[in-house]
């Protein structure tokens, strides 16, 4: 697998998040934005996608499979930086059926994943995201896209 490309960000170019949002982020499960530290490697994962390392679909028909085997493509692709998934600091999930993206998360994400969909809205731990149903992926039987932006302390 190739190594994601690698942007330094300069110093006083940084996005300054200062507010918690229009809704307390104690009483909802998402925030609305992350602070990232001047000096900070950022990595861009493109759109990961439920194939496996020799190109196979992975959970044809089962949205849940699919956002498994998305999730340990990005993880995989981290750890060649030397990053996980508590690094992710921006994510877009792209979805063909909303419905079934909701019952096959309900209950399964947040315990299979917890670096990625952690809940501590107290302080802000939880990474901003964007939840988007499409009509169609490149792949005809993708269920599920996800991309994702990961911030690497370079101490």
């Amino acid at each position: 697998m190739p190594k994601p490309t690698r942007t330094k960000i300069p110093k006083g170019k940084v996005w300054d998040f200062t507010k918690k949002g229009y809704m307390d982020p104690a009483k909802v499960f998402w925030t609305y934005g992350s602070k990232v530290a001047p000096g900070t490697t950022i990595l861009f994962l493109a759109g990961c996608v439920p194939l496996d390392a020799d190109g196979n679909l992975v959970g044809k028909g089962d949205m849940r499979a699919q956002v498994a085997q998305c999730l340990e493509n990005i993880k995989a692709v981290l750890a060649t930086e030397g990053a996980t998934l508590k690094d992710v600091v921006n994510r877009r999930i792209f979805v063909t059926d909303m419905e079934a993206y909701l019952k096959a998360m309900d209950g399964w994400a947040a315990d299979a994943y917890p670096d990625f969909w952690d809940r501590n809205p107290t302080d802000q731990s939880t990474s901003p995201g964007t939840l988007l149903e499409i009509s169609r992926l490149a792949g005809r039987d993708f269920m599920v896209e996800i991309e994702v932006f990961a911030a690497i302390d370079e101490k």
